[in-house]
């Protein structure tokens, strides 16, 4: 997956998958996604909306890294 594509197409309106969310999100908590490329997927998710599975999508990885 290239994150560049789902910013893409989030921005474009689409739903995106679970995988791909928290392929996202477990990247910028890695170091394999920017900042940059954070900010326009904050950017793109704000302008075309979230949806309860999506947000829910977007907090398990970071429950998964969190120590203890």
């Amino acid at each position: 997956m290239l994150p560049q594509e789902i910013i893409r197409r989030k921005r474009d309106g689409e739903t995106l998958a679970d995988d791909e969310i928290e392929f996202l999100i477990t990247g910028l908590t890695l170091g394999d996604v920017t900042a940059s490329q954070a900010a326009a997927f904050a950017m793109a998710r704000s302008r075309s909306g979230s949806c309860t599975p999506a947000s829910r999508a977007s907090t398990m990885p970071i429950v998964r890294l969190s120590p203890g």
